[in-house]
């Protein structure tokens, strides 16, 4: 069974990456983390008051539980004929933090992403958070386009430099991946002109 980490700020973006992923991994067995990372400082103290009785974690993390609740209902209703299996994690961390202990924790085999959340910048091919992510966790990521939409994928573009190395682990993923979705490999080799 694969685990498989889906980011949401509940945003439409990460929406659509969540569906893109239901198609993308449709003839496995998967367990879908549904994870929303809440930044410690972007609550306020209306938060905390609106209900008294709650410890501080239950009154913060009551919006964003629900959102996923709903979420989760959603897929399950709507992906009932799959070999799927949901939970839902709210994490109080920094953002790459949150998403490299679930990583560890969880044994994610993918995190799926949006590449814009809700600040939705369109000027930028891929957010400041996707960035990070594809910099600094160390998982397999697909990172979804804003409105792209599942097709099947038939080819995989593989760009290195001339100090990358694929080999280990990485050339055994790798593998995997392409003979798992019958994929066509196609090489770029990426090179630094030097000015004269």
């Amino acid at each position: 069974m694969k685990n498989i980490l889906l980011l949401s700020d509940f945003s439409a973006n990460s929406i659509n990456a969540i569906h893109y992923a239901m198609h993308f991994f449709k003839n496995q067995k998967c367990k879908f983390h549904l994870m929303n990372v809440h930044k410690m400082g972007s609550f306020t103290s209306d938060d905390l008051m609106r209900f008294p009785g709650e410890s501080i974690y239950q009154s913060i993390t009551r919006e964003p539980k629900g959102k996923l609740y709903v979420l989760k209902a959603e897929l399950e209703n709507t992906y009932k004929n799959f070999d799927y299996q949901f939970e839902i994690h709210i994490d109080f961390d920094v953002f790459i933090d949150a998403i490299n202990q679930a990583v560890v924790s969880r044994n994610i085999d993918f995190v799926v992403m949006g590449t814009n959340g809700v600040t939705g910048a369109k000027e930028i091919l891929l957010g400041s958070n996707t960035i990070n992510v594809i910099r600094k966790v160390d998982c397999k990521i697909l990172a979804i386009p804003e409105g792209y939409r599942f097709t099947p994928i038939k080819e995989l573009l593989l760009s290195v430099g001339p100090r990358d190395v694929i080999d280990g682990n990485q050339f055994t993923d790798l593998l995997e991946f392409m003979e798992t979705y019958q994929l066509h490999l196609n090489v770029l080799s990426l090179c630094r002109i030097k000015k004269i």
